[in-house]
């Protein structure tokens, strides 16, 4: 699971805090156009990750910044994902909440 802060342009992208209670749309990466690489898939937590990933094609720094701030956790999904609204040709989507242990997804 990687949620992460920082400038996605320079870039010098870093592990982001997450509180317990907060919910933060969440997506696979691969379920994106740019596949996961053999480091394995990764849950792209936040716009700003989001939009990094997104950027891996052009710089593929991002994607090791990116892999280097990913916690490991378990990830509990409870629903297929939902697509975002007005966009179906964007990959599902998560709504995520972070307990001590795991991610649950829905």
């Amino acid at each position: 699971m990687a949620h992460v802060q920082g400038d996605v342009f320079l870039p010098h992208l870093s592990a982001s805090r997450w509180n317990f209670s907060e919910v933060i749309e969440c997506q696979l990466a691969s379920r994106t156009s740019i596949p996961p690489d053999e480091r394995g898939d990764v849950l792209l937590c936040g716009e700003k990750t989001q939009l990094a990933r997104s950027q891996t094609w052009l710089r593929p720094d991002i994607k090791t910044q990116i892999y280097a701030a990913a916690e490991r956790l378990a990830v509990e999904f409870r629903s297929v994902g939902h697509p975002l609204l007005g966009n179906r040709s964007k990959p599902r989507s998560w709504q995520c909440r972070k307990t001590a242990d795991r991610v649950m997804c829905n």
